[in-house]
């Protein structure tokens, strides 16, 4: 499963290139996935985020331009790519130290993903068309979180220092991603500059907090 889902991402990254080829140099090699699908995290989480994090702007120019069809097509894009993070998240050798170190390129597809919401918020006829491809980019999304959770990391204040996630533009589309609270005494989990600050993860966006710390 695992397999297969990393080789129909790398298809939906070549579909990517075709409109931005400078991604091409950031593209997984399928030489990383070898006969025993071991899988080389760095590469599909940096491809993965950059690639997420580019779909952004991408569905933000159609979305003006009123083109639906390139819309959905992005999307789908960003689904393939959230799937393959989905799956790499879930793979057995996938652990606490690893969620740690790859946290933040988690946290910009979250925050990508809250992006792309956004964005379509703005085009409400656009949004109708491509609603039912984003609720499945939030179950995906969800999953990932979870899978964090599972290892004992919580990416609420990673997802914070990248910008966040607009919970009530999300809402809005009857949609809600749930970081549960979640305290990890350990130093790999600390992404604060002050080295004596207590290495707790705490906090995120809220129904009832957003608009009052929303910078």
């Amino acid at each position: 499963m695992l397999a297969r889902q990393f080789l129909l991402g790398i298809v939906s990254f070549v579909c990517f290139v075709k409109s931005d080829p400078e991604n091409s140099k950031n593209l997984p090699p399928t030489h990383e996935l070898n006969k025993n699908f071991t899988i080389n995290y760095q590469e599909v989480f940096q491809s993965s985020s950059l690639t997420c994090v580019k779909t952004v702007e991408v569905v933000k120019n159609n979305s003006k331009k009123g083109d639906q069809v390139a819309v959905y097509a992005s999307i789908e894009t960003f689904h393939s790519t959230v799937k393959i993070i989905e799956e790499t998240v879930q793979h057995e050798d996938f652990d606490h130290k690893s969620a740690t170190i790859y946290s933040e390129h988690v946290a910009e597809v979250v925050v990508s993903y809250s992006k792309v919401v956004t964005a379509l918020v703005e085009h409400p006829s656009i949004e109708k068309g491509c609603h039912g491809k984003l609720k499945e980019v939030n179950i995906s999304v969800q999953k990932i979180i979870n899978a964090y959770t599972q290892v004992g990391v919580c990416v609420k204040k990673v997802v914070e220092k990248k910008g966040g996630v607009d919970t009530i533009t999300l809402s809005s589309l009857n949609l809600e991603l749930n970081f549960m609270d979640l305290e990890v005494e350990n130093e790999d989990a600390e992404f604060e500059e002050d080295p004596n600050e207590k290495k707790h993860l705490k906090g995120t966006h809220t129904h009832q907090d957003k608009a009052g710390d929303k910078e």
